[in-house]
């Protein structure tokens, strides 16, 4: 053999070696990654679930929904509230009569509910 050949034998064999050491270092073929389901319908957010409340006089600073006192300046937007009956107190300013109402919360709507007290006799 002459140095030629054996020089092409020694850098064929060394590529041949490279090739396959690469090949040796490659991770094993992952599985192949499922699409996902697609996505329900959402629902509606319960950002939208509610009611805005308005109450006559306005000199009312104290109700109450579902047995918690608030003090939220009226008319105000309630939100966020689980479907259902919920149940409306307000305290009355002097010369009035309280007033209890319950309403039904639907889901995504948020009506306006209007509340008139009565003067006192």
């Amino acid at each position: 053999m002459t140095a030629f050949s054996i020089a092409i034998a020694l850098l064929v064999g060394a590529c041949g070696a490279k090739q396959s050491e690469n090949l040796s270092n490659q991770s094993p073929a992952s599985p192949p990654v499922e699409a996902p389901a697609p996505a329900a319908e959402p629902d509606p957010e319960p950002t939208f679930t509610g009611f805005d409340l308005y109450v006559t006089p306005a000199a009312v600073t104290r109700w109450q929904i579902d047995g918690e006192w608030r003090t939220d300046r009226l008319p105000t937007r309630i939100r966020g509230l689980t479907p259902g009956t919920h149940t409306i107190v307000i305290d009355p300013p002097a010369g009035y009569r309280g007033q209890t109402r319950e309403i039904v919360v639907e889901v995504g709507k948020a009506p306006k509910i209007e509340i008139v007290l009565d003067p006192q006799p």
